[in-house]
């Protein structure tokens, strides 16, 4: 339910809509497309819930956290570095 009501997600799904959707759409298609992107988001985050819900995965990744953290933010600092580099 948060990111459902995270106005950056809804600003990226309608900066992917503006770019795919007809000039002028009429109404009902702006709706639908609002409809079905919101029942896509519910089933996707309802899934990806139940599936850390479950206590294989909950144990897994309370065992595996701080290594996925450390390699994330290694990522990101590698990120940054050659951001810093290219300028």
């Amino acid at each position: 339910m948060t990111n459902l009501a995270n106005p950056k997600a809804a600003m990226f799904v309608t900066s992917l809509f503006a770019t795919t959707m007809p000039a002028d759409p009429a109404l009902s298609l702006g709706l639908s497309a609002a409809a079905v992107m919101t029942g896509i988001s519910l089933m996707w985050y309802g899934a990806v819930a139940w599936v850390f819900a479950s206590a294989l995965v909950a144990g897994w990744y309370a065992r595996a956290g701080k290594l996925i953290d450390r390699v994330a933010g290694g990522i990101f600092v590698l990120f940054g570095a050659r951001m810093v580099l290219d300028r």
